[in-house]
């Protein structure tokens, strides 16, 4: 479970892995990232702010995803759901079932 919370940047370190725990090669990998919000919809996050780690020998499967204070922010406390679509043209890939717990800024609140 990885802890963010709102209104606070975060990097996560995150893994791509099969339901049978093979980890993805990302070389030449794109990456969209989606966690849905308590109204139902997504905040999506863009290619711009994933990072795969240089080394895929080593690392496979290994990338990071920065969240800006707006995005954590703009998710309510509560525990949410991360779906990373992986794109290798001509493949795509969604991994998920990573769980990121957000905590209220203010716990008194």
């Amino acid at each position: 479970m990885i802890n963010v919370t709102q209104g606070d940047t975060a990097t996560l370190t995150l893994y791509a892995k099969s339901g049978v725990g093979e980890f993805h090669d990302l070389t030449g990998a794109s990456f969209e990232t989606k966690i849905k919000k308590t109204d139902g919809t997504f905040l999506t996050l863009a290619n711009s702010v994933h990072t795969a780690d240089g080394n895929q020998t080593t690392n496979k499967g290994k990338f990071t995803l920065a969240l800006s204070a707006a995005d954590t922010a703009a998710l309510a406390a509560g525990v949410r759901e991360i779906v990373t679509k992986v794109t290798q043209t001509p493949s795509v890939v969604h991994f998920r079932a990573k769980v990121l717990t957000v905590k209220k800024t203010n716990p008194e609140e």
